[in-house]
């Protein structure tokens, strides 16, 4: 498997956050594409209005945006 792990910077240069992307062999010969993020949100208040929205949903719109451009039907997020 081979990975890239991209760091997330705010304004001052401060690590605010990764994402780690592998690929993989999946058991039908086709490439399985895995996204996780980690994030670190100091504020209080936006830690709070987003514990209400879906925590993957960055990742998910980038794998749904990847499978479009690689032309793959079956797009559908999977956790684990």
């Amino acid at each position: 498997p081979a990975s890239l792990d991209l760091v997330l910077l705010d304004d001052t240069g401060q690590q605010t956050g990764a994402w780690t992307l592998s690929l993989a062999d999946g058991a039908d010969g086709a490439t399985r594409v895995a996204l996780s993020e980690s994030a670190t949100v100091k504020n209080p208040l936006l830690r709070f209005l987003r514990s209400f929205r879906n925590p993957a949903r960055r990742v998910d719109a980038f794998l749904i945006a990847a499978a479009a451009q690689l032309g793959e039907d079956d797009a559908t997020p999977r956790d684990g």
